[in-house]
């Protein structure tokens, strides 16, 4: 009976519906409308200020070394088909090996 009554009381203690649509808040917090309205102001600041870069990587030096990681990872799958058809070709040659 005690986890009945506990269950009852967490209930009862939840926000209305209504409270999380319309912004009315019964514990004196901020409505939705001054949230949006301190969303406005941030956003406001964060366009104002200049566009800085924390890092000393720039767009050019990563383009470089993506580029070479493709150009890697492109040569390591061209010789690893190629040692494949290789290996096929000798399994399988027409003219048997002498021993």
């Amino acid at each position: 009976m005690a986890t009945n009554m506990e269950s009852y009381e967490g209930l009862r203690n939840r926000p209305n519906a209504h409270s999380v649509y319309t912004g009315v808040d019964d514990e004196g917090g901020e409505s939705v409308e001054e949230l949006r309205e301190r969303l406005r102001q941030m956003k406001a600041l964060v366009s104002e200020r200049p566009n800085t870069r924390k890092s000393g990587i720039d767009d050019g030096f990563l383009s470089v070394v993506f580029a070479m990681i493709l150009a890697v990872i492109a040569f390591v799958s061209l010789y690893a088909f190629y040692t494949l058809y290789i290996a096929v070709q000798k399994r399988w040659s027409s003219t048997p090996e002498l021993k």
